[in-house]
């Protein structure tokens, strides 16, 4: 058998398909239908119930639900156990609509499966469909005030939220980001690196960390974040935004999770427009750091950096390895333009 690791995409999919239908039979869903929504960090599927004569309902969140099946080596259990917990204190403690566990037939809040063909054994959660659209060319101000809003009232809670024994979330901070000073890169991904462009991560993860110093000293701006909430991880329905994907949930700047809503926003021309409205939304509930202004662009660059060093860390995925040489050499270009701001 082909090792994994060297197989195409929809080679990967198809062994974690049945990886995906071995972890339902702890839900009794092992009948249901799988559609891959996404392969990359982790591994999705939407699990959809019902007959084919029913499929016209299957968005209602009764009848669909979404399976993860995590990275290896990524999260340990409790890590995971910790970001559940956290999404359960959300949903039960709170009015944000965020992703909703749901509980294996044993009652454990997420499973191991394995299956032929796939190397370890992996870490799945299943979560109810959150129902909505997503926006990314329809994206408007109106939507961007609704994220700014979540995420202040993410924070506030954070600030509230008792932390129970045992709960275990990365640090995002400059060294959960790069590792030992300035930046950490493996053997492996320093082949995949010139030197000329590894000087250049050099010396932006030690500007980056000069900023995020600049932070330290107020610590009321610190807690968990959600860490990655882009438009591809919220929906918006009835007015209201639904957020999911909490994996890469952590402890850093609140300020950092703004930074990476604005990674993705920042090469539209709608940019200073929608920075501004992000930040005013976020204001209404939730103040920010006088510094704001002097260390939003060197995060934004942090989230450009962090990306980078975790692509060179994913060379066993196909569509990942593929994608490499091109994000190395736009990303440079980007921290080029940083440094010398």
């Amino acid at each position: 058998m082909k090792p994994f690791a060297e197989l195409s995409y929809s080679g990967q999919v198809k062994r974690l398909l049945r990886l995906a239908q071995s972890a339902l039979l702890n839900y009794n869903l092992d009948k249901s239908r799988l559609v891959c929504l996404a392969h990359g960090e982790n591994t999705t599927f939407k699990v959809e119930l019902g007959s084919d004569k029913s499929r016209e309902t299957l968005d209602k969140t009764d009848c669909c639900y979404v399976l993860r099946i995590y990275r290896p080596g990524k999260h340990d259990f409790a890590s995971i156990h910790s970001e559940l917990l956290w999404l359960l204190s959300l949903q039960h403690k709170t009015d944000l609509a965020v992703a909703q566990p749901v509980s294996a037939s044993d009652g454990s809040l997420f499973v191991m499966a394995e299956a032929e063909g796939v190397p370890e054994a992996r870490y799945c959660t299943l979560f109810r469909w959150l129902p909505g659209r997503f926006l990314d060319a329809g994206l408007s101000p109106k939507a961007i005030v609704l994220m700014g809003i979540f995420l202040a009232q993410l924070h506030q809670y954070s600030q509230q939220f008792i932390v129970p024994k045992g709960f275990v979330r990365p640090r995002i901070d400059e060294d959960g980001l790069f590792g030992t000073f300035p930046i950490s890169l493996s053997i492996e991904s320093k082949l995949l690196v010139s030197q000329s462009n590894q000087a250049v991560l050099e010396a932006s993860a030690k500007k980056i960390r000069s900023s995020m110093q600049d932070l330290r000293q107020h610590r009321e701006f610190f807690g968990l974040i959600h860490g990655d909430l882009h438009y591809g991880n919220c929906k918006f329905y009835q007015g209201k935004i639904q957020v999911f994907d909490f994996d890469d949930c952590g402890w850093s700047y609140y300020l950092y999770d703004l930074a990476v809503t604005l990674y993705y926003f920042r090469n539209r021309s709608e940019y200073p427009v929608w920075r501004k409205v992000l930040l005013e939304s976020y204001q209404q509930i939730c103040s920010l750091p006088k510094q704001t202004e002097s260390c939003l662009d060197a995060l934004i660059a942090a989230r450009r950096l962090h990306l980078l060093r975790d692509l060179l860390q994913r060379q066993d995925h196909p569509k990942l390895r593929e994608l490499t040489p091109k994000f190395i050499n736009s990303s440079v270009e980007e921290l080029n333009k940083f440094l010398n701001q």
